[in-house]
């Protein structure tokens, strides 16, 4: 028994080839509009280079600053820091209206960037934006210069503070040797005649030895607070960078979207005015009867 194919059902045909053809038909349409193609293109470079010739050049510096602080404020052996980050950060956002242009447009020089790093308590990085290397980094130590200023003012306030609690401990703990002499002269002269009364100031003595270790400690903690390894100013971690090349424009950059870019444009262009012309010709062609 044979299988036969009914004559009105025409082969399959590779599926490639009406893709190959129409490959073949939209490489025809480019070359014969090659002009058209190469002209979008051309503008688009043109245009990029327009922008990389007459834009103003911006240059970026950065700093890394590390926020001063404090010890022994408060519960002694605490460290404190001067400004709490993140009112640093969004104090410098708000004062120098960093993204915001709800009161019109930014003039140059202007910070362009200020926030916490990531995994760090303390450590704020700046960043400015200038119209030269040097205006960048000069607005940028200015902007940090007057931070490290209100942070020096406040952080002496502290110190002087904590220098007024040491002062004060040192003239308790003066204040307490001298009274334990004098108790230990009236023990030693009472001891035999009144043995009773000296027994009584051997307990007032016994007080005061209680409270000498505690004053001491306490004296150890301030002491250790203002020195640097609890005590630091607001310090760079890294001056303003000096920047090689301008943030923007970007040539390479520039060029290269001129290029995508005009390449896509170009390719629509083409067959924009392919479907045009097409579109024409058949309407100038007349209808049969």
């Amino acid at each position: 028994m044979t299988n036969t194919i009914p004559s009105d059902i025409k082969p399959l045909q590779p599926y490639y080839q009406d893709q190959e053809i129409d490959l073949v038909d939209l490489w025809l349409v480019l070359q014969r509009r090659r002009a058209v193609f190469f002209g979008v293109l051309l503008t688009a470079l043109v245009i990029a280079v327009a922008l990389i010739v007459l834009m103003p050049p911006v240059y970026e510096s950065r700093t890394v600053i590390q926020i001063g602080h404090v010890g022994g404020i408060g519960k002694e052996g605490a460290v404190t820091s001067v400004e709490a980050p993140g009112v640093l950060v969004e104090r410098l956002n708000e004062e120098y209206r960093v993204n915001d242009v709800t009161e019109g447009k930014r003039e140059y020089p202007l910070v362009a960037n200020v926030a916490l790093n990531k995994g760090q308590t303390d450590i704020v990085t700046i960043t400015a934006r200038a119209h030269s290397v040097d205006d960048a980094q000069r607005y940028l130590s200015t902007v940090v210069g007057k931070v490290q200023r209100e942070h020096e003012q406040w952080l002496q306030e502290a110190v002087k503070q904590q220098h007024a609690r040491l002062d004060l401990l040192g003239d308790r703990m003066t204040l307490a040797h001298q009274h334990m002499q004098a108790l230990n002269e009236s023990i030693a002269r009472l001891k035999g005649s009144n043995p009773l009364q000296a027994a009584v100031l051997l307990q007032e003595k016994s007080k005061f030895l209680q409270e000498l270790p505690t004053m001491e400690q306490e004296q150890a903690l301030l002491t250790l607070s203002l020195s640097r390894l609890q005590t630091l100013p607001t310090r760079f971690l890294r001056e303003p960078t000096t920047p090689v090349s301008p943030e923007r424009p970007r040539p390479v950059l520039y060029l290269a979207l001129a290029l995508i870019i005009g390449v896509m444009l170009g390719a629509m262009a083409v067959f924009i005015a392919e479907f045009v012309t097409n579109a024409r010709r058949r309407m100038r062609i007349p209808v049969s009867p």
